[in-house]
Order: C-alpha cells, then sequence, then structure tokens
C-alpha cells in the first residue's frame, strides 16, 4: 500500500491583490521631526527661566 501526502493549503496559490500600507518612511520622518522641535522647545524654555531666574537674583 503506498501512501501520498496530501497538503490542505496549496503551496502554488499566491495572493491577489495588495496589502494596505499602515506606515510610511515619510509619516516616521514627521513624527520624529515634531518630537525633536517639542523637545528644543521645551529645552528652550528650561534654559530662558533659568537665565531669566539667574539675572533676576543678580540684578
Amino acid at each position: 500500500m503506498k501512501v501520498t501526502p496530501t497538503s490542505t493549503t496549496p503551496s502554488s496559490v499566491t495572493p491577489k491583490g495588495s496589502l494596505p500600507t499602515t506606515g510610511s518612511s515619510t509619516g516616521d520622518a514627521i513624527a520624529y521631526g515634531g518630537m525633536v522641535i517639542l523637545l528644543g522647545a521645551i529645552g528652550g524654555a528650561v534654559y530662558y527661566m533659568k537665565k531669566k531666574k539667574s539675572t533676576k537674583e543678580e540684578g
């Protein structure tokens, strides 16, 4: 008796259509750029407040 292996999923079938893109390199670049700008603004505000406080104490 000869047993032939059977497969439930055909291996030669390729999916038709394309998968949706959930993100892109431009979206990532915009997000990273926004974070850099936000952190720079916060850092600048902290620096300005410390500088303003130190000049107030001196004068």
